[in-house]
């Protein structure tokens, strides 16, 4: 990092407030991901233009920022916007993968305030053993660990993980079964943890002040959105409601993370949620898939990352009225996206519009990939799933209709990537 850009980000004012305050222009921020969607809108909300590098680049992406196109991904990222001169910039899904390629953007001087954890900080926080030392040493509970060169007893209890995973990609039971398909790529082994999956957001000021914004129930391997695989994301329910007690404990959590590790701005923790216990599954050290249902749900703009440790205390206890939900739907066939360009207009940031990420028309699409993402609104995490799950049925139909109407015929179904 630039002395300038250190000097900067120690500063107590963020760099939304910084511009802004000047009565300026809105300040301009560099998004770079796998798919930024969701990271553009938070930064409308908070009163910033959104730029970004996106590697499917949606019509509806395309209505809201300034995109910049990718020729490799992620490798051609740093030549991509070498020459973007912007605010700052941080980065969402598919990038804590890449930490070479981090630590290429860090050293772009066009680029200003980095927003996001650093370079170091992922390499670090993204190591298990690191990770789970970390956590034993400060009293939190741990899930026991093997490397792949000593695999544990294939019996079921264990998860096999790639160490570069993300979204459940490569994620299996390991039992007599998964034996028998070798994982062709760095991976360990993962105690498996009761309870319900979720994930944390939280905040970590300049000044190393920690905040949890809530708890998010995950969706994983929902049939009725075609997940590819049993352990692939599909999306959350937000806020799921959780006492105080373990409010606080995911406060020392936040702590610990950004005094060990160095996190700052937004983040994501996922969980094994067992009542009012919790074991750390793994972290995400980048702006969180789950962070725009916390902005739905509770009309507060996330971003930019809070630096007074008193506004930071009133966020762990987040009072909302509503659960809003996000669905990725995914295609088990090859099709060609439909021409859904009406639901593409730009609206507002606040609005929960029930279709996201929605695809360029003509697009192809192979099998097992996402299609679009579905939102929906509830009164709680039962009513809002139920209309998350009904929008998945009427969406695929129109998907399918859009596709195999003329033939009639729908092809079969392709199988899991992986059956376990």
């Amino acid at each position: 990092m630039s002395p300038r850009a250190e000097a900067l980000i120690t500063q107590p004012r963020s760099v939304f407030q910084q511009r802004l305050a000047g009565n300026g222009d809105p300040p301009r921020i560099l998004i770079v991901g796998a798919s930024t969607r969701a990271a553009a809108e938070s930064v409308l909300r908070a009163g910033g233009t959104p730029v970004c590098a996106d590697l499917f680049a949606d019509a509806d992406l395309q209505q809201i920022a300034r995109i910049v196109p990718i020729h490799r991904f992620p490798d051609s990222l740093p030549e991509d916007v070498a020459t973007l001169q912007v605010d700052g910039w941080f980065y969402a899904g598919g990038l804590e993968n890449a930490p070479a390629t981090l630590e290429r953007l860090e050293q772009l001087p066009g680029l200003g305030i980095p927003l996001g954890c650093s370079n170091a900080s992922v390499r670090s926080v993204r190591d298990p053993w690191c990770l789970s030392d970390a956590l034993q040493s400060a009293g939190f509970p741990v899930l026991e660990l093997h490397r792949e060169s000593d695999a544990p007893p294939a019996d079921g209890a264990w998860i096999r993980k790639p160490l570069a995973g993300a979204g459940g990609r490569g994620v299996t039971v390991w039992n007599a079964e998964s034996t028998g398909f070798p994982l062709d790529e760095p991976h360990f082994f993962q105690q498996r943890a009761a309870g319900d999956i979720a994930s944390a957001v939280f905040t970590i000021s300049s000044s190393g002040a920690a905040g949890c914004h809530g708890v998010c129930q995950q969706l994983i391997g929902i049939h009725a959105a075609s997940a590819p695989h049993p352990f692939a994301w599909c999306g959350g329910i937000a806020p799921r409601p959780i006492s105080s007690e373990l409010s606080a404990r995911l406060a020392d959590l936040g702590g610990l993370l950004a005094g060990k590790f160095g996190l700052r701005g937004l983040f994501g923790v996922d969980l094994a949620l067992d009542r009012d216990t919790f074991r750390v599954l793994e972290v995400n050290p980048r702006y969180p898939a789950s962070a725009e249902l916390f902005e739905l749900a509770h009309r507060t703009s996330l971003l930019p990352p809070i630096t007074d440790g008193d506004e930071l205390s009133a966020i762990n206890s987040p009072v909302s009225r509503r659960c809003v939900g996000k669905l990725v739907l995914y295609t088990p066939y090859d099709v060609v996206a439909p021409d859904w360009s009406a639901w593409a207009r730009r609206r507002s940031p606040w609005s929960a519009v029930p279709i996201r990420d929605i695809p360029v028309p003509g697009s192809a699409i192979p099998a097992r990939q996402p299609v679009c993402s579905l939102l929906a609104t509830g009164r709680d995490g039962e009513s809002c799933q139920r209309r998350l799950l009904a929008r998945a049925r009427r969406w695929m139909h129109r998907l399918t209709a859009a596709n195999f109407a003329e033939t009639g015929t729908v092809p079969q179904t392709a199988p899991f990537l992986d059956p376990f």
